[in-house]
């Protein structure tokens, strides 16, 4: 669907903006709402100048995932029309997982109950918002995390190292991990301008601290600084 509001004026205003992600939200009365986001540029920009210089728009708080990262942590406090997405999906019944915005279009994974319930709900959404495309459905037995409640990309903020984020965030970015892999360990390294030993125990670091936060760290093994 078209993206709509204060997530299509971020998007149209903020200069190379590629993504924002609607991590959490809460109505703060009159129409305003406290809004948790995460937003990816294209390039080197200073998001927290930008923001500020926005109208209508108060920045609670913004930071950088790493001093050379161009993913932010942003918490906005903002008026939203009457057909707010989130809220559009909660009064109609569904559970929203997770709500962005690429390319002027907006994307949201959300779980309703049955066939019917999805038709109800789609007439709504293009009701409301002119467009709607279902890009698929997914039977599950078990409803996953609801929107606001999987906190894992702010706790791994504070258990990997800069050095870690940053050599993990540029080898994602050029293909390291992409299936089939567009970039080599040499390709990254090179972009770091560090050895190739050097990059694979950064990576085997961070990637271990990773595990650690969601399996718990190995009991005869301490935590790698």
């Amino acid at each position: 669907m078209r993206a709509s509001g204060e997530l299509k004026r971020l998007e149209a205003e903020i200069t190379d903006l590629s993504r924002i992600e609607l991590d959490n939200a809460i109505y703060a009365g009159n129409d305003s709402w406290l809004e948790f986001l995460t937003m990816t540029t294209e390039s080197d920009v200073d998001l927290g100048s930008e923001l500020s210089a926005l109208s209508a728009v108060e920045v609670l708080d913004s930071s950088r995932l790493t001093r050379t990262s161009r993913v932010w942590y942003v918490l906005l406090l903002v008026d939203e029309p009457k057909r707010f997405i989130l809220e559009t999906i909660v009064t109609n019944g569904a559970v929203p997982h997770r709500i962005y915005v690429e390319q002027g279009r907006l994307k949201a994974i959300a779980s309703v109950r049955d066939w019917d319930h999805l038709k109800g709900f789609a007439d709504e959404i293009e009701a409301a918002y002119g467009s709607f495309e279902l890009v698929g459905t997914t039977q599950v037995d078990t409803l996953t995390y609801p929107l606001g409640s999987d906190r894992l990309k702010y706790t791994v903020r504070g258990k990997l190292t800069e050095d870690q984020l940053n050599a993990l965030e540029t080898s994602f970015r050029m293909g390291y991990y992409a299936v089939p892999q567009t970039a080599t360990s040499e390709d990254v390294a090179k972009r770091l301008d560090i050895s190739q030993s050097t990059l694979s125990t950064k990576l085997r670091k961070a990637q271990y601290n990773l595990l650690a936060v969601l399996f718990g760290e190995r009991t005869e093994e301490r935590k790698h600084e």
